[in-house]
């Protein structure tokens, strides 16, 4: 339904949140921090973040800091894997040469 409309005005608890392009909500969404799931129906997630904005962020920056705890502990186990390897090679020469 909220493709059809040109322009949209979103409001809460009686303040103008957004005035503009439907096309750019989402964009301007982004550009204060807040990302709308890809899966997630725009209306619903528009209707999600206006009912309850705090929630979203709080959700988001959850979602953000796991993301941040995966890639740090996929670094970490990246860099053992590495060293581990060289002590090994240290111990026990390879006799595998590369090609």
């Amino acid at each position: 339904m909220v493709e059809q409309f040109d322009n949209l005005i979103l409001m809460r608890e009686g303040y103008i949140i957004y005035n503009g392009p439907r096309s750019s909500v989402l964009d301007f969404l982004h550009e204060i921090g807040v990302k709308a799931p890809p899966d997630q129906d725009v209306a619903d997630f528009l209707t999600a973040f206006l009912t309850d904005p705090e929630g979203i962020f709080a959700r988001q920056q959850r979602r953000e800091l796991r993301r941040k705890k995966k890639q740090a502990l996929v670094r970490l186990i990246s860099v053992m894997h590495h060293q581990c390897v060289a002590d090994c090679h240290e111990r026990v020469p390879c006799s595998i040469e590369a090609k």
